[in-house]
């Protein structure tokens, strides 16, 4: 009984503290931006549509599939914030050199994390 209730706390406990700042923001500190209303009213389509529909083909798909589309995923959101932020330019920030080359080591410095990280699990199951 007290795994359940455990278990219904945590799962309420993020959309408690969700209102409460909303709460806090809307009363006390002079309101949410209407953009902020935007993007929120944006989501809502997009997880109660994408939670169920992931949920089904999670089920469905290897894990090997998944781990494909997630790839696939994240190397158009990259592309996409390329096109977007323009690192390049300087239209965005005073030194562009500065901006790709940060971006770039962070980009390469997780890869190699996650490749270290991979090889370690494969270890330690052996």
């Amino acid at each position: 009984m007290f795994l359940l209730l455990s278990l219904l706390f945590y799962s309420i406990a993020p959309l408690s503290r969700f209102h409460e700042w909303i709460y806090i923001r809307q009363f006390k500190q002079g309101g949410v931006e209407d953009e902020a209303w935007k993007f929120f009213a944006v989501c809502i389509p997009v997880c109660v549509i994408g939670a169920p529909l992931g949920t089904l083909i999670g089920s469905y798909f290897h894990r090997l599939v998944l781990a494909a589309c997630i790839y696939i995923t994240d190397t158009v959101q990259l592309i996409g914030a390329l096109v977007v932020v323009e690192p390049w330019t300087s239209k965005n920030t005073d030194t562009p050199l500065h901006l790709m080359l940060t971006s770039g080591a962070i980009l390469v410095a997780g890869a190699i994390y996650f490749f270290i990280l991979a090889h370690l699990v494969c270890y330690v199951k052996k």
